[in-house]
Order: structure tokens, then sequence, then C-alpha cells
């Protein structure tokens, strides 16, 4: 199933949770068209193992993920010394608790922006 995967592709999954459903809320008042997803990552290797937000930052698996649609991404110019370049800038972050206080920002988008300095991000600022 994973064969086709490369390092620094993204994957997106829908969260159903409480936390995952308040984040597709907030993107949807925000978007002109409805999103399924509210979940984003960073894929690893071949195997699925993954770099994410979830209540750490940490790594994880596609797998874990199963029973839910996953959207994987490439970015065309997408190769390993710039994968290894992004993830010498993240991976800093490993361990670090899911920073809540930041999906606030994200009512006002440009708060998000200009206050993105303050610390980690949350898991889709992680995938950009």
């Amino acid at each position: 199933m994973y064969n086709k995967l490369l390092p620094g592709d993204i994957f997106l999954v829908s969260d159903t949770n409480y936390l995952g459903k308040t984040i597709k809320f907030v993107q949807n008042f925000w978007l002109l068209n409805e999103t399924d997803y509210s979940h984003s990552g960073i894929i690893l290797n071949r195997k699925g193992d993954t770099f994410e937000a979830l209540k750490r930052i940490q790594k994880s698996n596609l797998n874990n993920y199963k029973d839910r649609h996953i959207l994987i991404g490439r970015h065309r110019d997408m190769h390993i010394s710039l994968y290894d370049k992004g993830m010498k800038k993240i991976e800093k972050y490993e361990g670090n608790l899911y920073p809540f206080h930041r999906l606030s920002f994200f009512l006002f988008p440009p708060l998000a922006k200009y206050c993105g300095f303050l610390d980690w991000g949350v898991c889709s600022e992680l995938t950009c």
C-alpha cells in the first residue's frame, strides 16, 4: 500500500474527535468550499512513518488512520535534500506538547500568519 510514498510527502486526514470537528468548523467558516480534512502530517518513508502534531509533536504511522480517507500529496519540486533541510528545521520540536493555544489564532487568519514566530506550530504549520 505504501510503496509509492516518498520522504517529504504530506497527508491529510479527517479527525472525527471534538478537536477535529472544531478545526473543520473554523476552516469551513473561512473557505468558500467545505473541507473534509482537519489534520495533516509529513511522511518520513515508504513504511508510512509520519511526523505530526498529535497530543505531542511526534512520530507516528499512517496505519493509525487505516479506517479513514487519507489524501496524500507531493510537491512537484520535492527531493531528498529539500526534505532533509525541512526536517532539520522542525524535528527540534519533537516531544513538545501540541500548541492548543495557537488554534485560537485561526479564528482570524492574519493572527496565525503573523504570530507564527511565537512557538512551534499546529499540524498544518508543521507540514508547510
